[in-house]
């Protein structure tokens, strides 16, 4: 045989070889789920004892296992792990078993640890009443309670009867017996309490009582024996200066009235604010016109104590007791812009370089508009011919603007050159015009302040 032909099939079977060598020692994945959350694990083994030894999970003797330790787990299949748990039951405040179980049937639980209930019992996990043959939700810790019912003497103004009651307090056993407690009966025992074998209640129900505030009647129930625990029951709380008849540590009089005057004293405060000031200071880095808040402004608090006395709701006295500042008012700061940027706005006589814009309402004026007799007022602040290009402004703006050179569209250009009394609340420009040429303005525009910045600024436009 050729010997290349030897050397091919001996590497082949060789391949084949390595290959299953490396599948029989290649270790499976096998799913185990415990308390039926599950898990992934790896072995060699298909013995469930030795999967369980090589992934070190242990087991105590009271966990449930499926399949069995001893078994050969098929393929496919998974392990099932119940884990056992801390089983507790107790009555009468004492524990009487505890078992390790991973059984979570109550009557199957009870079996196994050998508790026998007493006749009429319920059983309680965690407070709630459970079914035998109810399968409990999965826990860490299962404690059950024993209820015993328990018998007991209840004596209603001297009248005694038995009752048998499982509830967790005497309240609750009142309430299963049909017997009604109002919240002003007296109860020798507290409600909430828990119920004690053979123990004797006695209850007092409350009869009326009638208690008069000025013109006011209020009529309620009450067992008690004084004139301070009747107020408390029919909920009539005295104050301090109030005046009770019979006073409240007297015993409640035969016929259940109560009189009481009512008198209380009162404090009132009364907060006045004060109005806080506008302050400006210069900020180069910010543009003309523009505004940053430095400090906000705060209004100051001042305040009046007066003491009130009242007598049945009827004031008899007020007295003014104290008057203080609470909080100086805070003035408010603003930066005002002093970084000039100069622009171009187009117009009619070409592109024209401005430093300032300002939104202003415009109004317009002639010269017969201010006529004084016969002769036409035609002068000025400023010394200029009221005409077309002649405008003024607010009377604050004027010294800083005298000649101030200005392009308003559709007005065209002008020089400040006079002034008047503005608009409250509103940036003003008046355009002037001679009688023969004159236009009714009533509407905003905007105002360009022309090249050259002059020396004088009105850095903030009041």
């Amino acid at each position: 045989m050729n010997k290349k032909l030897i050397y091919a099939v001996g590497a082949g079977i060789l391949l084949i070889i390595s290959i299953v060598v490396f599948m029989i020692i290649q270790p499976s994945t096998i799913t185990l789920i415990i308390n039926e959350e599950s898990y992934t694990v790896q072995s060699n083994s298909r013995q469930v004892a030795q999967i369980l030894l090589e992934n070190n999970i242990p087991l105590l003797p009271q966990d449930t296992i499926k399949p069995d330790l001893n078994d050969r787990l098929p393929r496919g299949e998974a392990i099932y792990i119940e884990r056992a748990v801390w089983v507790q039951f107790w009555q009468n405040g004492e524990l009487i078993a505890e078992i390790l179980s991973a059984n979570r049937h109550p009557s199957t639980l009870l079996s196994e640890a050998d508790v026998s209930l007493p006749a009429n019992a319920i059983l309680q996990l965690n407070g709630f009443e459970v079914e035998f043959n109810q399968e409990l939700p999965r826990m860490d810790q299962y404690v059950f309670q024993i209820i015993a019912p328990v018998t007991l003497t209840v004596e209603i103004n001297g009248e005694k009867v038995e009752i048998q009651s499982t509830s967790a307090t005497l309240g609750e056993a009142l309430w299963e017996a049909g017997i009604a407690v109002s919240s002003v009966d007296s109860v020798s025992m507290d409600l909430n309490s828990p119920l004690e074998e053979d123990a004797l209640v006695t209850i007092k129900q409350a009869t009326p009582v009638t208690v008069t505030i000025n013109e006011q009647t209020i009529e309620g129930f009450s067992a008690a024996g004084s004139v301070g625990e009747a107020l408390i029951d029919l909920g009539v709380s005295p104050q301090n200066l109030d005046l009770v008849t019979p006073a409240v540590e007297q015993p409640l009089p035969q016929n259940r009235q109560i009189q009481l005057v009512r008198v209380r004293e009162e404090t009132i405060l009364e907060q006045h604010t004060t109005p806080y000031g506008r302050l400006f200071e210069p900020d180069p880095e910010l543009a003309l016109d523009g505004r940053s808040l430095i400090q906000a402004g705060q209004t100051g608090i001042d305040v009046t104590r007066t003491l009130v006395r009242y007598e049945n709701d009827i004031e008899v006295n007020r007295t003014v007791e104290e008057s203080w500042i609470a909080s100086e008012p805070q003035d408010e700061i603003l930066g005002y812009g002093q970084l000039i940027e100069i622009n171009t706005v187009e117009s009619e006589y070409g592109n024209l370089e401005y430093y300032r814009a300002v939104k202003m309402y415009a109004t317009s004026y002639h010269p017969s508009a201010f006529s004084d007799g016969p002769e036409a007022h035609t002068t000025t602040r400023g010394g200029c011919t009221l005409e077309k290009g002649v405008v003024a402004v607010a009377a604050a703006w004027y010294p800083s603007m005298v000649g101030q050179e200005v392009y308003i569209p559709g007005y065209g250009r002008g020089v400040v050159c006079d002034s008047g009394g503005g608009i409250p609340g509103r940036y003003w420009i008046d355009l002037g015009y001679s009688d023969e040429d004159y236009v009714g303005w009533y509407h905003w525009v905007t105002v360009y302040f022309l090249t050259p910045v002059p020396p004088t600024i009105l850095w903030v436009l009041p």
